[in-house]
């Protein structure tokens, strides 16, 4: 299912190599926090969510505001795409997404 995600995006938008090995990277990230995606129930999703909120990265600290964002917001594309492509059977609603941090550089 994330092969053929991804091979869609390619194909009708138009992503590149890399931001298709981004999209392979916030998949493991669904199998860690949230579970097989062929199973999720709108439960799931949204306690993976909060694990995602209090986990911590491979460095043992825990995530940057950004990060959190960017992988709610590829959760979103991804579980939207499989409700449209009949592979899941969630409500159509979407969790709220992270706000983003704009001031990335200190001492700016």
């Amino acid at each position: 299912m994330i092969r053929e995600f991804i091979a869609e995006k390619r194909a009708s938008v138009g992503i590149c190599t890399g931001s298709g090995e981004y999209a392979i990277i916030h998949s493991c990230w669904l199998e860690t926090f949230i579970g097989p995606c062929w199973e999720l129930t709108i439960g799931d999703v949204y306690a993976g969510i909060d694990a995602l909120k209090s986990g911590k990265s491979q460095k043992g600290k825990p995530f940057k505001q950004n990060t959190l964002s960017d992988h709610v917001v590829f959760l979103k594309r991804f579980l939207l795409w499989a409700i449209e492509n009949g592979y899941s059977t969630l409500p159509d609603q979407s969790p709220e997404t992270p706000s983003k941090d704009t001031i990335t550089k200190e001492g700016i």
